[in-house]
C-alpha cells in the first residue's frame, strides 16, 4: 500500500498558508451548525421532524461539498480548478451575515421540508463552499511541487483540530459572549479571511509553474498512474471504517445520557474524541497503528462489559471513562487504519468523499433509523461488537466474501428485528439476541478471533436487553427512550436517568399526586390557595399528567406535549390513569409548548412550565421572548408557575433575571426537605417558581413564608432567543 513520505518543508510560506486556510475552513462548518440550530429553534420548536432535517441537511450539504472537491480534481485541469473556485468562493458573501428567511408561519403540514428549505436559502451556499476546504486544498497542496505535497493528508489532522477547537469554544467562549447576531457576524467576518486566504492558496497553485504545474508535480502524476486504484472492496471498506465511529460516537452519548448519568454537555465528550481520534490518525507527529490499538481494543471492551453486566458497581465519573476510553480506542483505529490505506493524491478526494458517506450513514443509522427501529438503546452494542469485527486480527472479514457474509447477517438481523417490532409472533427480545448470534456466527467462522472479544460481543450485545428487563413498558422516540416500571403497587415513568412521573396503583390513591407535584409541595400550596378561582389552566409538558389530579368539575386544563408517544402512555390505562380519572375536562394537544401556547387564541387562569427536570432542557421555553408570549395568554389575575426542579442546573437566576428585564415579579419556594412520611407517600424534592406581570397578582402567596422573591445574579444576563447560557446557571 502506498506509505507516508516525510516531511521536506522546501517553501516555509506555502506550508502554513495551506494549513492555516483548511483549520479556518473546519472552523466555520462547525461553527454555523450550532448557529443554524439557534436561528431556528424560536419559529419551529424542538420537534423531531425539525432537528431530523436539520442533521440530514447538513449531512446532504457537506456530501454535496465533498462531492463538488471530486468533481471538479476529476474533470478540470489543475490550472483551471483555482479559476472556477474563486467564483465559487465569492457566492457565500451574498449571503452575508448569515440569517435564515423565516416565514410568518413556519410551522406546516410538513415542518421537515420547509427547515430544509429554509436552510438551503439562508446556510446552504455558505457551508456547501467552506466544506469543500479540506479535500480541494488538500489536493492543490498536491500541486504545488512541495515535497510534503506527495502525502498532503496530514492536513486533514489540521482540519478537525479546527472543528475540535470550535466544539469546545462554543459552549465555554462564544455563546457565554456573543449573542446571536453578534456570532452570524463573526462567521461572516471569519469566512471573508477565509475567501481571502482561499483566494492565495488559488493563486499559489495557478502560478505553480507556466503550462504545467512543475516537475515535481509531474513525477508525482506519473508515480500515482503506476499504483493500482482501489477496488470497489476498498472503497466499501473505507466506507464501513468511517461509519462505526461515527455510530459509536453517537451511540455512546445516548448510552451514556441514558443509562449512566444525564450531564448536561455531556455530548461534548464523545465527539470531541471522535475528532481526536482524526487527528492522531492522520498526524505526522503522534505514531500510533492500527494494530497496537486492535491489540488494546478488547481489553478495553472487557473493561466496558463487566461493569454493563453488573458485575460490578462503578463510580459514575469511572463509569463513563471507561465507555470513553473504548470510544477513543475504536475510533483511533478504524481512522489510522483508514490513514495507512488511504490513496495517492490522484483519488484524495475520492477517498473524503466515501469517508464522509460513511460518517453520514453512520450518523443516520443511529439518529434517524435506531430511534425508528430499536425500542431501546441497540445501537450502541451493535457498534460496539462491528468496531470489534474491524480489528486487524479480523482483516479477513473485509474481504469480498466477508462483506457479503456481513450484509446477509444484518439483512436477516434486522428482518427479525423487524417482525418482533411489528408485534408478530416473536418477541421483541429475540431481535437482539439474533444480532448477538450472527456477530458471534462471523466472529468465529469467518475471523476466528480470542475467546475475550468473542465474549465481550455477545455480552454487550445481549446487556442491552437484561439491563432494562424489569420494566413494564419500554418505548423508543426520537426524545430518548421511555421506560415505565414498577416499585410495589406504584409505576414510574423514567426517561434515561430521569423520573418524569409516578403514580399509585392503589385504587384509594390513583388521584393522589406525587413526585414534584406533591399537595404538600410548592404546586399544591399554589392549588389549594387558588383552585376556585381557575377556570382555565395551560401546562406545557404532560409527563404522567400527574397535574390532572388538580382538576375540580368545571375546570379546563389544556396539555402541550411535544412527543406523541408521551400522551399515548399517559393515556394508557394500563400504566398511568391521571387523566382518565380527572374531575375537570382535559385537552391534550401535540405540539412545542411555547408555539402550541402562541397559537392558542384564548387566555389562561395558570400557565405551568414542566419540561426542565432532565438535562437536555429547552432552553427556547425560557427566553425574554417566552416569557412575553406566556404572559400574552394570561388573564387579567393569571400568573405563571415554573418547575425548574433539576439535579445539574440551578435555572432560578435565570428566570430571575428574565423575569425582571420585563418588569415581572418571580417568587421561588426550594421544597427541598422531605419527610419520611412523605417520601413513603411519593414525594420528591422540587423547586417551583412563581412569575407575574404585576406583584398584586402573587397576593396568595406572597405572605407565606416558604416562598421568597427570587435571587437575582447580576452575572446572569437574561437569556433571549438571541442569547443564553447554560454554563452560568451549572451546578
Amino acid at each position: 500500500m502506498w506509505r507516508r513520505q516525510a516531511l521536506v518543508y522546501c517553501s516555509p510560506r506555502m506550508l502554513p498558508l495551506f494549513t492555516v486556510t483548511i483549520f479556518l475552513g473546519a472552523v466555520l462548518v462547525f461553527g454555523v451548525q450550532p448557529i443554524a440550530a439557534r436561528l431556528l429553534l424560536p419559529s419551529f420548536g424542538g420537534s423531531p421532524a425539525v432537528w431530523s432535517a436539520t442533521s440530514v441537511f447538513f449531512q446532504l450539504a457537506l456530501l454535496a461539498g465533498y462531492g463538488y472537491s471530486f468533481l471538479m480534481t476529476r474533470m478540470l485541469a489543475p490550472r483551471r480548478q483555482p479559476l472556477v473556485h474563486v467564483a465559487a468562493l465569492a457566492a457565500p458573501l451574498l449571503f452575508l451575515p448569515l440569517s435564515l428567511p423565516l416565514l410568518a408561519d413556519p410551522v406546516g403540514a410538513n415542518p421537515a421540508f420547509t427547515v430544509l428549505g429554509i436552510l438551503s436559502l439562508g446556510l446552504g451556499v455558505p457551508f456547501m463552499v467552506a466544506s469543500t476546504t479540506g479535500p480541494l486544498l488538500q489536493r492543490w497542496f498536491s500541486y504545488t511541487g512541495h515535497r510534503s505535497g506527495r502525502d498532503p493528508y496530514f492536513l486533514y489532522a489540521a482540519s478537525n483540530a479546527g472543528s475540535l477547537i470550535v466544539l469546545l469554544s462554543y459552549p465555554f467562549l462564544i455563546e457565554p459572549r456573543l449573542d446571536l447576531g453578534a456570532q452570524s457576524v463573526a462567521w461572516s467576518i471569519g469566512y471573508v479571511a477565509f475567501a481571502v486566504m482561499s483566494v492565495v492558496c488559488a493563486l499559489t497553485v495557478f502560478r505553480a509553474a507556466p503550462g504545467q504545474m512543475g516537475a515535481d508535480h509531474a513525477r508525482v502524476t506519473a508515480d500515482d498512474a503506476l499504483v493500482a486504484g482501489p477496488t470497489w472492496v476498498t472503497r466499501g471498506r473505507w466506507v464501513v471504517l468511517a461509519a462505526v465511529p461515527s455510530a459509536l460516537s453517537l451511540g455512546a452519548t445516548a448510552y451514556i445520557s441514558t443509562d449512566i448519568a444525564a450531564v448536561p454537555l455531556l455530548w461534548i465528550a464523545p465527539l470531541s474524541l471522535y475528532l481526536l481520534s482524526f487527528i492522531i490518525a492522520f498526524s505526522t507527529r503522534i505514531r500510533i497503528t492500527s494494530g497496537q490499538a486492535s491489540l488494546v481494543l478488547p481489553w478495553v471492551a472487557a473493561a466496558v462489559v463487566i461493569p454493563s453486566g453488573g458485575l460490578l458497581s462503578l463510580p459514575t465519573a469511572l463509569a463513563i471513562g471507561l465507555h470513553l476510553s473504548f470510544l477513543l480506542v475504536a475510533a483511533t483505529m478504524c481512522h489510522t487504519r483508514l490513514a495507512e490505506e488511504r490513496p495517492t493524491p490522484r483519488h484524495l478526494t475520492e477517498f473524503y468523499l466515501l469517508v464522509a458517506v460513511g460518517g453520514a450513514l453512520g450518523g443516520i443509522f443511529v439518529s434517524l433509523v435506531a430511534p425508528q427501529v430499536f425500542d431501546r438503546v441497540w445501537e450502541y452494542p451493535i457498534a460496539i461488537g462491528l468496531a470489534l469485527l474491524l480489528r486487524q486480527a479480523g482483516a479477513r472479514l473485509l474481504n469480498r466474501r466477508g462483506l457479503i457474509a456481513v450484509a446477509l447477517a444484518v439483512l436477516v438481523t434486522f428482518t427479525v428485528a423487524g417482525i418482533s417490532l411489528q408485534e408478530a409472533a416473536i418477541p421483541t427480545a429475540i431481535a437482539p439476541f439474533a444480532i448477538a448470534a450472527a456477530l458471534l456466527l462471523i466472529l468465529i467462522a469467518v475471523a476466528p478471533m480470542r475467546p475475550v472479544l468473542a465474549a465481550a460481543a455477545f455480552v454487550i450485545l445481549a446487556v442491552s436487553v437484561w439491563g432494562t428487563g424489569t420494566a413494564i413498558h419500554t418505548e423508543r422516540t426520537f426524545f430518548g427512550v421511555y421506560r415505565v416500571t414498577r416499585d410495589g403497587s406504584d409505576h414510574l415513568l423514567v426517561h434515561g436517568s430521569t423520573v418524569h412521573g409516578l403514580q399509585h396503583r392503589d385504587p384509594a390513591r390513583t388521584r393522589t399526586p406525587s413526585a414534584y407535584y406533591h399537595r404538600s409541595g410548592p404546586i399544591g400550596q399554589l392549588f389549594a390557595a387558588r383552585s376556585a378561582d381557575l377556570e382555565r389552566v395551560a401546562v406545557l409538558g404532560l409527563g404522567v399528567g400527574t397535574l390532572a389530579a388538580y382538576s375540580e368539575a368545571g375546570q379546563h386544563f389544556t396539555f402541550y406535549e411535544i412527543d406523541p408517544a408521551m400522551v399515548e402512555i399517559a393515556r394508557d390505562p394500563e400504566l398511568f390513569t391521571f387523566l382518565d380519572e380527572a374531575r375537570g375536562s382535559m385537552e391534550v394537544i401535540v405540539a412545542d409548548g411555547r408555539l402550541g401556547l402562541a397559537a392558542d387564541e384564548r387566555t389562561y387562569d395558570l400557565v405551568i412550565l414542566d419540561a426542565f427536570t432532565s438535562d437536555a432542557i429547552p432552553v427556547h421555553l425560557l427566553t425574554r421572548e417566552a416569557l412575553a408570549a406566556y404572559a400574552d395568554r394570561l388573564t387579567p389575575d393569571g400568573i405563571i408557575a415554573m418547575n425548574i426542579s433539576n439535579r445539574f442546573l440551578d435555572l432560578e437566576p435565570a428566570v430571575a433575571a428574565v423575569a425582571r428585564s420585563l418588569d415581572m415579579t418571580a417568587l421561588v419556594q426550594h421544597d427541598i426537605e422531605v419527610s419520611d412520611e412523605e417520601r413513603a407517600d411519593g414525594k420528591t424534592s422540587s423547586t417551583w417558581m412563581l412569575v407575574a406581570p404585576e406583584s398584586s397578582r402573587l397576593q396568595d402567596v406572597d405572605g407565606d413564608p416558604r416562598w421568597a422573591v427570587a435571587l437575582v445574579d447580576e452575572h446572569v444576563r437574561p437569556w433571549s432567543d438571541d442569547f443564553s447560557d447554560i454554563l452560568a446557571v451549572l451546578r
